[in-house]
C-alpha cells in the first residue's frame, strides 16, 4: 500500500481541477494585458557601419583575422562612457551615460565586415538620431587619432633590406661551396673561414629583418577605416510592448502556477478522495460509491425508500449487489458497518443497505449497537424507548419484543434502548454473542450500525464476531492516515474488512440517472407513488 501518484492520478486531477487551470491562466493573461497596455511604446533605430583595412594594407589571413577581432572591439568601444557622453552633450539630452549604454547594442555580421549599432528609445525619431550621433562621433574620434602612413614608408625600406642580403647570403654560399670543391683533400676538415662567419652573421641579420616586416604589418593591420553605409532612420512601428507575447506567457505562467497551487494543495490535503485512493491505502475494494444527497436537514435519511428511482439509490443496489460477492469464503449473513471518524455517513449507510436488501426479498434485522449516540431509530421514525441494551440485560432468546417493524414488511429495527454507562463491556460480553446468534436465526442478513472505530473500542470489539466488516469513508473528509488506523484496528482483533464504501461523491447533474430515464417528474412521482403503496401494502 503507497501513496504515490502515477500519471493516470496525475491526469485526474489535472482534469478535476482544470477550471481551476484555466482560470488562473485567464486572469494572469488579462493582467499581463493590462500591464502590457500601459507600458510606453519602444523603438529600435538602426545605423550600418562598414570596417574595413586601408587598401595599404595587403589582405594576408592573419591581417584579416586581426580585422574581426578589431570589429567586435569596436561594438564594444561603441558603449564607452566618453563617447556616450560626447553624444549626450551634442544632443541635449536628459539623461545619464549608464541609461544610455543599456539602450545602445551591437552586432557584427557574421561573414560581413558590416557592423549594426542600434538605440532604443520611447520616441522613434530621438533613436534614429542618437545612433546617428554615436556612430559620426565615434568615426570623428577614429580620425583624431592618426593613421601611421610612415609604417608603409619602413615596411618598404625592410622589405629592399631584405631583398639586398638575400642576394648577398647567395653569393657568399656559392663562394663557400666553390672553395670547398677545389680543395684537394675534401674528406679533411678544415677551421672555418672568414667568409663562412660572415655568412652566419647575414642569416642572423635577415631573420631579424624578417620578423620587423612582420610586425609591421601587424602593426598596419590595427587600423581600420570605419564608415556609415546605411544611416539610422526613425523606425515606422515600436518593437515593443510586445502585448501578444506578454499575454501568451502570462496565460502560461498562470496554468503553471495554478497546476502548481492543485497539486501542492492535494498534497497537503491527505483526505480519501477517490476509489483509488482506498485501494492504495486500504488495499482492498470500493464496494460502492454513494453520490452526495440533500435531506433538506431532516432526522430521515432513507432515500431508497423516499427516491427509489434516484442515482442514489442505485448506487445503493449497486452496493448490495457488491456485498453479495465481497466474501469468497462464507455467505455474509452478518455484516458491521462502521467509519473511522465521526461524520462519514455510516448510519445513512447502514439504513440505506437495509432498504434495498429488504426491497430485494431479504430479511433483514438491523442493529443499532452505536449505544453513545444512537440515530437509526430517528432515520425510521420508531421510538427508542426499549431495544438493543434491554435485549442485553434480559434473559431471553426471543427478539420479537425488542425488533420493531419499519414500514417495509422485510425490514426490522433494534434500536440502541437507554444508553448505559459501560458500552464497550456489554458489546463484548458473551450476551452479545447470544444475542447475535438468537438474531441470524430470524433473518437472512443482519447489519450492524457500530460507532467510529478510532475514538472508541465498540467497533473492535464487535468486529470479530461479524462475518464482514463494511467501512464507511466520507470523501474529502476521511483522512487517509486515519482510514489506514482504522483498518489495522479492526484486522488485529480479527475483523475481516470485505470493503470500503466512498460516501457524499459530488456527481454531475447528468449522472443523476433514473431507472425509467425520459419521464417527467409527474410521470416518476406516479411510478414511486404506486410501488411504495404496493411495498406498504396499501390501494
Amino acid at each position: 500500500m503507497t501513496d504515490t501518484m502515477d500519471l493516470h492520478d496525475i491526469l485526474l486531477i489535472l482534469w478535476r481541477r482544470l477550471w481551476l487551470v484555466a482560470l488562473g491562466a485567464l486572469l494572469l493573461a488579462a493582467l499581463a494585458l493590462v500591464v502590457s497596455s500601459s507600458l510606453s511604446p519602444v523603438y529600435r533605430a538602426t545605423v550600418t557601419m562598414q570596417v574595413d583595412q586601408p587598401s595599404s594594407v595587403p589582405l594576408a589571413y592573419a591581417s584579416i583575422a586581426a580585422g574581426e577581432d578589431l570589429a567586435l572591439t569596436y561594438s564594444e568601444l561603441l558603449r564607452t562612457r566618453v563617447l556616450l557622453e560626447t553624444v549626450i552633450a551634442d544632443l541635449g539630452l536628459e539623461r545619464t551615460p549608464e541609461s544610455l549604454g543599456e539602450a545602445v547594442s551591437t552586432r557584427l555580421i557574421a561573414a560581413t565586415p558590416l557592423l549594426e549599432l542600434s538605440v532604443e528609445d520611447g520616441d522613434a525619431q530621438r533613436a534614429a538620431e542618437i545612433a546617428n550621433a554615436l556612430a559620426t562621433a565615434f568615426i570623428v574620434m577614429r580620425s583624431q587619432e592618426g593613421h601611421p602612413l610612415h609604417l608603409a614608408d619602413l615596411e618598404e625600406e625592410t622589405l629592399a633590406q631584405m631583398n639586398a642580403l638575400q642576394a648577398l647570403i647567395a653569393r657568399n654560399q656559392g663562394l663557400i661551396e666553390a672553395a670547398r670543391g677545389a680543395a684537394e683533400d675534401p674528406a679533411q676538415e678544415a677551421a672555418p673561414s672568414p667568409l663562412e662567419a660572415a655568412l652566419v652573421s647575414q642569416q642572423a641579420t635577415y631573420a631579424n629583418l624578417l620578423s620587423s616586416y612582420l610586425n609591421i604589418q601587424a602593426a598596419q593591420a590595427q587600423f581600420l577605416d570605419v564608415k556609415i553605409v546605411d544611416p539610422a532612420v526613425a523606425p515606422l512601428k515600436p518593437i515593443g510592448p510586445q502585448t501578444p507575447l506578454h499575454v501568451f506567457l502570462g496565460g502560461l505562467l498562470g496554468a503553471v502556477l495554478s497546476a502548481g497551487g492543485v497539486f501542492l494543495t492535494e498534497y497537503l490535503d491527505r483526505s480519501i478522495k477517490t476509489s483509488e485512493d482506498i485501494r492504495r491505502v486500504l488495499g482492498r475494494p470500493t464496494l460502492g460509491i454513494v453520490p452526495r444527497f440533500n435531506n433538506d436537514g431532516h432526522a430521515r435519511t432513507l432515500v431508497t425508500w423516499d427516491e427509489p428511482y434516484s442515482a442514489t439509490s442505485e448506487a445503493f443496489r449497486t452496493l448490495r449487489t457488491n456485498i453479495r460477492f465481497a466474501s469468497v469464503h462464507k455467505a455474509l449473513s452478518a455484516l458491521l458497518v462502521t467509519s473511522a471518524e465521526p461524520g462519514a455517513g455510516k448510519t445513512t449507510i447502514a439504513a440505506n443497505l437495509a432498504v434495498v436488501c429488504a426491497q430485494a426479498g431479504l430479511r433483514v434485522v438491523l442493529i443499532d449497537t452505536d449505544l453513545r449516540l444512537p440515530r437509526l431509530h430517528a432515520a425510521f421514525g420508531v421510538d427508542n424507548v426499549s431495544g438493543l441494551t434491554d435485549l442485553l440485560l434480559s434473559n431471553t432468546d426471543d427478539i420479537t419484543p425488542f425488533a420493531q417493524q419499519t414500514e417495509l414488511e422485510n425490514l426490522r429495527i433494534i434500536s440502541s434502548g437507554p444508553l448505559p454507562p459501560n458500552p464497550a463491556e456489554l458489546l463484548g460480553s458473551r450476551r452479545m454473542e447470544t444475542v447475535l446468534r438468537s438474531v441470524r436465526r430470524q433473518a437472512d442478513l443482519v447489519i450492524v450500525d457500530s460507532p467510529p472505530v478510532l475514538p472508541v473500542t465498540d467497533a473492535a470489539v464487535l468486529a470479530p464476531k461479524m462475518d464482514g466488516v463494511l467501512l464507511v469513508v466520507s470523501v474529502h473528509k476521511t483522512p487517509r492516515d486515519a482510514a489506514r488506523q482504522a483498518l489495522e484496528s479492526l484486522t488485529q482483533v480479527g475483523g475481516e474488512v470485505v470493503g470500503a464504501v466512498l460516501n457524499g461523491v459530488p456527481l454531475p447533474r447528468a449522472a443523476f440517472y433514473r431507472y425509467y430515464g425520459g419521464k417527467s417528474g409527474e410521470e416518476r412521482a406516479t411510478v414511486t407513488g404506486g410501488v411504495l403503496r404496493a411495498l406498504r401494502g396499501r390501494p
